[in-house]
């Protein structure tokens, strides 16, 4: 492929890329431009790198990036002439669990204000200045969620990418096969008889399956409006300006990792106190259903855990009449709400979110 380069009316063409000389020039130069890595052009992310060498028990991940949403990128840089693409998959996938399963949520943002202090800054003011955002703990917030719930975009960055690594990565993102393991110990018990026992690694039974087939569907601010738009009149109208409102109030919102995705308020995002660590105060499905618990927020006694709670809870039993008492079923148990049931009332519900968000702030 020839790149041309016009400037000033002068005709630069390039014929052929230069070689790097080694793989640190190519760290070197994502480190420093992130968003030389093109995201999908219906998407709206700035990538912003948050470390380099980031190690755990497998090594060290060549970069971490972030963007305005909060994912978390990480990034395997390889030269064509060393690559041994299994090798480079493998190590993603390495690195990836190993994030997930042998780092605390709390040292992996440790470690991410390391990085920025060594460039004498911290990280929040990166982000606030990258992203112009005026409440930038509900994005460091959302990069740890993301981190804690292993929700991770695995990244190759090459000077150029194979037709085998190519189809292999082809593979993997339009697949739906799952891995195990069989550990087979052999014990001889005599007259040439053996006993075999198996051990399955990555099994689980139908129960576990259905439980966590959330972690199978990650989902962005595209997709999700994306899956909204395909619903009918007037869900979908009422579940984007809910989202959009909330995002616009917020300055983002959480997205669920289900089969079918939704967008949550929580009582971190918000800074009001709950009976639990991080807990729903409202969220939306996007077919159209309404979901809270009200457990999180009212005791059994029906003391409030909140002025911020009880403002919402009893805004919600003002604004649903009789269909409150159906979504509010207590003792731990979760409330949906069909559409039907609160959809004429998107505005109101809309106008008391915002009451909710500002007591929140008011109070912080």
């Amino acid at each position: 492929m020839s790149i041309v380069l016009l400037k000033k009316g002068n005709l630069i063409p390039f014929n052929s890329p230069d070689k790097y000389l080694d793989e640190r020039e190519l760290q070197d130069l994502i480190e420093e431009n992130p968003n030389v890595l093109p995201l999908s052009a219906a998407r709206e992310q700035r990538l912003m790198t948050i470390d380099r060498e980031a190690g755990n028990d497998a090594g060290s991940a060549d970069l971490l990036l972030t963007d305005n949403e909060g994912n978390v990128y990480i990034v395997e840089t390889k030269l064509e002439k060393n690559a041994d693409r299994r090798k480079i998959v493998a190590q993603l996938f390495d690195y990836a669990a190993q994030f997930r399963y042998g780092r605390e949520p709390d040292a992996f943002i440790g470690s991410i204000r390391d990085y920025f202090a060594k460039k004498s800054t911290t990280l929040e003011e990166s982000l606030g200045a990258k992203y112009d955002l005026d409440n930038v703990p509900l994005l460091i917030e959302k990069i740890k969620d993301n981190f804690e719930d292993g929700s991770f975009f695995l990244v190759v960055a090459m000077d150029k990418v194979d037709e085998e690594l190519e189809r292999m990565i082809n593979f993997i993102n339009n697949s739906k096969f799952r891995v195990r393991g069989y550990e087979l110990e052999t014990y001889n018990i005599g007259n040439e008889q053996k006993v075999i026992v198996p051990r399955i690694v990555g099994s689980e039974t139908e129960t576990e399956a259905a439980a966590n087939s959330a972690k199978s569907y990650v989902w962005d601010e595209n997709s999700f409006l994306e899956y909204v738009g395909k619903q009918p009149l007037p869900i979908k109208d009422s579940v984007r300006e809910l989202y959009l409102y909330a995002k616009k109030k917020l300055g983002f919102v959480k997205l669920g990792n289900a089969k079918t995705p939704y967008f949550k308020i929580t009582s971190k995002m918000l800074g009001i106190r709950s009976l639990g660590p991080d807990n729903v105060i409202f969220q939306i499905v996007a077919n159209g259903y309404l979901y809270s618990r009200s457990d999180y927020f009212i005791g059994p006694g029906g003391e409030y855990s909140c002025k911020s709670a009880q403002h919402f809870y009893e805004g919600m039993k003002k604004i649903l009449g009789e269909a409150y008492s159906g979504w509010i079923v207590g003792n731990k148990e979760p409330g949906y709400l069909e559409y039907e049931k609160w959809g004429a009332k998107t505005e109101d519900i809309k106008n008391l979110l915002g009451e909710v968000v500002d007591m929140a702030r008011e109070r912080n």
